[in-house]
């Protein structure tokens, strides 16, 4: 399904139980209801430029491809994926750029094919469950200069060795649980 670059918005239950192959949404789309993909599942979600969209009610997504960095830090809330692709590129480290000071709430959850971040010297705050349930993520360097880790944000990793720095004051709820 390749949505016109003439839509908006998608309104609630759009499309609700449903199971694609493929779902491009382009930049044109400014408002996703909570429910427009309630219990979706999509082999492939396309997201092109879309900006502080809700994309949380996708139940399923094997494939999950932005077209850049700046639309995954934007989109708004995010739906989990097995794995991810940025510019065409599957993602098994993840560099998020220097000039990056807050990682949003569920920034990468549930993506297989993740299993290191790079964060950049700038970061100050990783939000709740920013990488929950990346079950390989091996590997996250925690870079001087950050102050908090959210809830949960490592929860469920592979993650089995972390160096805090001494910037850190705050480390929330479960951060790191298994």
């Amino acid at each position: 399904v390749n949505l016109s670059s003439n839509i908006t918005r998608l309104g609630t239950q759009a499309f609700e139980n449903c199971k694609l192959d493929c779902l491009t949404i382009p930049a044109s789309v400014t408002d996703i209801h909570c429910y427009a993909f309630y219990n979706c599942e999509v082999k492939k979600l396309v997201v092109n430029g879309c900006r502080g969209v809700d994309l949380s009610s996708f139940r399923s997504v094997e494939n999950l491809y932005y077209d850049t960095f700046d639309t995954l830090m934007n989109v708004g809330k995010r739906p989990s994926a097995a794995n991810l692709y940025i510019g065409g590129e599957k993602v098994n480290v993840l560099v998020v750029p220097e000039g990056v000071t807050e990682l949003p709430e569920s920034f990468v959850t549930w993506c297989e094919s993740l299993e290191e971040v790079v964060l950049p010297s700038t970061l100050k705050k990783i939000n709740d469950y920013a990488f929950q349930n990346c079950t390989n993520l091996k590997k996250a360097n925690l870079p001087e200069g950050l102050e908090k880790i959210g809830s949960y944000s490592f929860a469920e990793t592979a993650i089995s060795e972390v160096t805090f720095p001494s910037s850190l004051t705050l480390i929330n709820s479960g951060a790191y649980c298994k």
